[in-house]
C-alpha cells in the first residue's frame, strides 16, 4: 500500500522531495559558516568522521556519507594536498590504506566545528553578533 495517489501526487508537499530541498539548504548554510576556513561541506564532513574515529578508510567514509567513491577520492586528494589529511599504509597488509587527520587537520577540526554548529564563543561569526 502506497501512502501517496498518483493522481494527487505533488511534488511541492512530498516528504522526499521536501527532503532533498531541506538537504540542499542545509548544506548551503553549511558551506556559508565554513566559508572563513576554506572548507567545503564535504571537506568538513571527511574530517568530522576521521575526527570522530568514525571512518578510517576512504571506503568506510564514502559509506557513513553515502559518497560517490570516485568523487571521495578526489576529495580526499585535496585533503591530502591541503596537509589536512594523510593516507597511511597498514604494515600488516599493505593493500590498506588508512586515513588519519595530520596535526594541521586535527588544530583544523576544532574551528571547523564551532562554524559548523555555531558556537557563539568560537565561531568567527561570534564578534559579528549582537549584544
Amino acid at each position: 500500500m502506497s501512502i501517496y495517489d498518483p493522481a494527487t501526487y505533488d511534488i511541492r508537499t512530498a516528504a522526499l522531495p521536501t527532503l532533498a530541498r531541506v538537504r540542499v539548504a542545509a548544506v548551503a548554510a553549511l558551506e556559508e559558516r565554513l566559508a572563513p576556513l576554506d572548507l567545503k561541506a564535504a571537506d568538513y564532513l571527511v574530517l568530522m568522521a576521521l575526527a570522530n574515529d568514525v571512518a578510517d578508510t576512504a571506503t568506510s567514509v564514502c559509506s557513513v556519507l553515502a559518497h560517490d567513491p570516485g568523487a571521495m577520492t578526489r576529495k580526499i586528494d585535496g585533503l591530502e594536498k591541503r596537509g589536512l589529511v594523510r593516507r597511511v599504509r597498514q604494515a600488516n597488509d599493505r593493500r590498506a590504506i588508512k586515513l588519519e587527520l595530520t596535526p594541521e587537520g586535527k588544530k583544523l577540526y576544532p574551528k571547523a566545528l564551532a562554524e559548523a554548529v555555531g558556537s557563539p564563543t568560537t565561531s568567527s561569526r561570534a564578534s559579528a553578533r549582537p549584544k
